[in-house]
């Protein structure tokens, strides 16, 4: 029952309030028809668990999406970006060269339509 509610401490049936009578209907054929009727197109849909789990995301941090991306993708991009060299790893009196000698750099997105995506922009000095 805590995995359930993303607790880390175990739940005394006393301490649900209202989960109590919640839980007593999660089977009911109405209330499994109400979900297909409400959910049922996102529920079938082929990336359906990954929708799911982007909604879950965005309703934890309260529609924040800047953290909800963070929470879903930053320590894959941080994972993906590792190979490349940061500025920070560049000496001061070496940046400018360490630049002109770059092939590409990468420059995080912020969009809309996707809740975040990192680019490659080509070089030309």
């Amino acid at each position: 029952m805590a995995r359930r509610f993303k607790s880390s401490k175990p739940l005394y049936f006393p301490d649900l309030s209202v989960y109590r009578l919640l839980l007593q209907i999660e089977h009911n054929p109405e209330l499994i028809a109400f979900q297909e009727e409400t959910m049922g197109k996102l529920l079938s849909h082929e990336s359906g668990d990954e929708l799911i789990r982007t909604l879950e995301a965005v309703f934890d941090h309260k529609g924040n999406l800047s953290q909800a991306a963070e929470a879903l993708y930053g320590q894959v991009i941080r994972d993906q970006l590792a190979g490349f060299p940061h500025i920070s790893t560049v000496h001061s009196t070496n940046w400018l060269s360490a630049l002109k000698e770059a092939r590409a750099i990468v420059v995080p997105l912020l969009s809309v339509n996707t809740l975040s995506k990192v680019s490659l922009l080509p070089l030309t000095i």
